[in-house]
């Protein structure tokens, strides 16, 4: 059985990945701001950050994020913010879905672009950026859902079907 922080994390992957599947040049940051309203008021906090792999840390947070016209280019800018976040911010649950966030839009953009500027034989799903546990340990997991209240889940659910055609089911 799923952990409810386990369940939280696919829950934001797959809404935003349906969210950017459905409307492709939907405003990622605009979608986000309710769900970081709502983690940001749980006091819920990891006590450390997987420690990722140095080599691939530097590889991603090197890409430019914009391009030579000043365009952030969003397929980078989601893949830094995977790398970014952990060796950068405090682990708290908003920072944590703030990651689910970016790769369910990197999921979803990919499919529709294959458009890096600076990353060659890069291999999202080998990566594990995508995975939970590449950022939190099963111990952490494990404590910070004891933390979660039931609410939290039906919370965003409800913000999700709000925002999708189709019902996000878990």
């Amino acid at each position: 059985m799923e952990l409810l922080l386990e369940q939280l994390f696919t829950l934001v992957q797959e809404g935003t990945h349906q969210f950017k599947a459905e409307n492709p040049q939907g405003d990622g940051r605009a979608f986000w701001q309710p769900m970081k309203r709502i983690f940001g008021e749980q006091n819920i906090q990891a006590s450390t950050w997987q420690a990722l792999d140095p080599e691939l840390v530097t590889k991603l947070i090197n890409l430019p994020e914009y391009d030579d016209l000043g365009n952030m280019i969003l397929l980078n800018h989601f893949l830094r913010q995977q790398v970014r976040i952990p060796t950068q911010e405090e682990p708290s649950l908003r920072k944590i879905m703030q990651i689910a966030l970016n790769s369910g839009q990197y999921v979803a953009d990919i499919a529709h672009q294959n458009r890096h500027l600076g990353l060659q034989d890069f291999n999202y799903n080998q990566s594990g950026l995508s995975y939970l546990e590449t950022y939190i340990s099963k111990a952490e997991i494990a404590k910070l859902s004891t933390l979660i209240p039931g609410s939290l889940i039906e919370e965003v659910e409800t913000y999700l079907r709000s925002q999708l055609k189709i019902k996000c089911d878990r």
